[in-house]
């Protein structure tokens, strides 16, 4: 049996910070949490044991699993009531609907099964979450291991799954064999060397603790002699460089290259006095990534101008913020090579730093469409009015949004400008930073109906004549266009279903008061399927209207037919048909019409379709 303690205070005054750290998946956090909670920790020599399971979405037993886990030390977060409930009855995690949960307990002083060892949270009832042990960062215990392995043949997984687990079984059994090979002073692979500096080992959130105390029982740099390929000597490198002694020399350049490949940052921790290569790999640094520049000093290379150019084409200009004024020969060219390649690498520079800065300028914001400007104040150039209007112009309007009214002489005419380029940049104009908003607005209705999207109805006279101009020229605007904010909204989504009848997936049908007439008129165009958005019931109400509608719409599809005949199968015409009785089935009127309409179509491609081969043979 298991036995039922009383849940902790300190439990229950973590339990609001652990529901918070389950909303937001922050699991590192919530493990660290659970190893905080120190009760009475699992001592326990014996193996021997029994498995519980808790069945998903059983709440009651999530409430059990909890409880069997209180003060027991385990780390496990399921130790909390509210995640236990969430782990076995959901959300959690990749669990919306939670799943089984098992756990093997061995016997407690009492001689009870009450020591949890083992932990598998399922997602739902045929995949794992995750195990977990109750050694440091939640690990297994190495007797525990052929435990979970019967556990996992046992149960109810696919290959793949059973597949995945083994992997870390089998390292674990790996990590044991170098644990004993290194305890009796033999000598490992190759490959055991590698994986134990670079693979995880375990089932825990962070690698098996045992990993650890090995590698301080050996001699790094020994075992970095020992492996032959330069990427797996990278990889241990770079993982683990600050156990290596501070004078320990990089004179392999080909090791040096692998390093700076797999993680550029490397040349911040290489001392230039510990290779002979260090200037050489800089430069190989800085072509993998320009801002490597930062970590690099002028006085550690003989050439830091070509290095420093280099970065600069590297990072697309942006290097040049590492680079100071003093460390250059040129910086008045560097700036201009920045600038050059990317405009928006202005920000970076300093008015006072160069002495080209209104040619500067200009180069930006010719590089960048414009949208330079945003890093160019007003008091650092001449004639900041000329630059902002070709900002404007160069992105297509879009630059008005980094310009205030205060730092140009005539705003009005830059708006105009912007609006003219591109009806969009409406959104960027506020109404109180020009002089006749209205016209403006209009301006960019006329030339695009979906810039009434950014025309708020407060900011214009008359704005459901804006809003009439738009749907007339495109119907879809009236998506844009809120009931409210018109006087007469039946009229408006009329007219947007005359200019395009798909506007009508934009009414809906409580808006209106003649929805049925929006809806006939788009069926009048051909629109069959708009039959869907009205009930049996208000069709028969309205049956004349809508029948003439679709007699209309006849021949629009018989002349379709008739000009596409090559192209369309009578099987597609019957299937179509078909598919429009399932709208109305019940209702015998329209299956009749329709009925009659699939005679019709059929007839005019089969009258089509020989007249089309008597052609044809009369060609021949």
């Amino acid at each position: 049996a298991i036995e039922q303690h009383k849940i902790p205070t300190n439990y229950l005054e973590d339990e609001e910070q652990l529901q918070k750290l389950i909303e937001n998946g922050n699991f590192s956090k919530m493990y660290a949490l659970f190893e905080k909670r120190t009760k009475e920790s699992v001592k326990s020599n014996t193996t021997e044991g029994i498995w519980i399971k808790y069945n998903q979405g059983n709440k009651e037993e999530a409430i059990k699993l909890s409880k069997s886990l209180d003060g027991k030390n385990t780390g496990w977060c399921t130790a909390g009531e509210s995640t236990a409930i969430n782990q076995v009855c959901g959300p959690y995690s990749n669990a919306p609907k939670g799943g089984d949960f098992y756990v093997y307990y061995t016997k407690d002083k009492n001689g009870e099964y009450a020591n949890p060892r083992i932990a598998i949270r399922m997602n739902g009832k045929d995949s794992i979450g995750e195990i977990r042990g109750i050694l440091e960062h939640q690990n297994l215990e190495e007797s525990m291991i052929s435990i979970l392995e019967k556990k996992l043949i046992s149960m109810n997984l696919s290959p793949e799954e059973i597949s995945e687990q083994f992997k870390i079984i089998d390292g674990l059994k790996e990590l044991s064999e170098i644990i004993d090979k290194t305890e009796l002073k033999k000598s490992l692979s190759k490959d055991e060397i590698v994986n134990l500096y670079t693979k995880k080992y375990g089932f825990g959130w962070q690698n098996d603790p045992r990993v650890e105390k090995i590698q301080e029982k050996r001699n790094i740099v020994n075992d970095i002699k020992n492996i032959d390929n330069n990427d797996d000597k990278a990889k241990v490198i770079i993982k683990y460089f600050e156990k290596f002694p501070n004078d320990y020399r990089f004179d392999d350049y080909n090791l040096l290259l692998s390093i700076i490949k797999q993680d550029m940052d490397f040349i911040a921790n290489l001392n230039p006095s510990n290779t002979i290569y260090y200037e050489k790999i800089a430069f190989e640094a800085v072509k993998s990534n320009g801002y490597a520049i930062r970590y690099i000093n002028k006085t550690d290379v003989n050439n830091y101008d070509a290095l420093a150019l280099e970065a600069v084409k590297r990072s697309n200009g942006y290097a040049i913020r590492y680079i100071n004024k003093t460390d250059v020969s040129d910086y008045d060219a560097f700036a201009l090579e920045a600038v050059k390649s990317n405009g928006s690498a202005i920000r970076y520079i300093n008015k006072t730093d160069v002495n080209n800065y209104d040619a500067l300028a200009p180069e930006a914001v010719k590089r960048s469409d414009g949208i330079a400007i945003q890093y160019i104040n007003k008091t650092d150039v001449n004639n900041y009015d000329a630059l902002a209007l070709e900002a404007v112009k160069r992105s297509n309007g879009i630059a008005i949004q980094y310009i205030n009214k205060e730092d140009v002489e005539d705003y009005d005419t830059l708006v105009h400008e912007a609006v003219k380029n591109n009806e969009y940049a409406i959104k960027y104009i506020n109404k109180t930073d020009v002089e006749d908003y209205d016209t403006l607005a209009l301006e960019a209705v006329k030339s695009n109906e979906y810039a009434i999207e950014y025309i708020n109805k407060t900011d214009v006279e008359d704005y459901d004549t804006l809003a009439l101009e738009a749907v007339k020229s495109n119907g879809y605007a009236i998506q844009y266009i809120n009931k409210t904010d018109v006087k007469d909204y039946d009229t408006l989504a009329l007219e947007a279903v005359k200019s395009n009848e798909d506007a009508i997936n934009y009414i809906k049908p409580n808006l209106v008061s003649n929805y049925l007439e929006l809806l006939t008129i788009t069926i009048k165009k051909g629109n069959f399927e708009n039959l869907k958005l009205i009930s049996t019931d208000e069709f028969k109400q309205q049956e004349s209207d809508i029948f003439n509608a679709m007699s209309s719409a006849e021949n629009i599809l018989i002349k379709y037919i008739q000009d596409n005949t090559d192209s369309i199968e009578e099987s597609e015409m019957i299937s179509y048909c078909e598919e429009l009785k399932q709208l109305h089935p019940d209702y015998e009127k329209y299956i009749n019409f329709v009925d009659q309409m699939q005679n019709k179509l059929l007839e005019a491609f089969r009258n089509n379709k020989n007249n089309l081969e008597e052609t044809s043979g009369r060609a021949r």
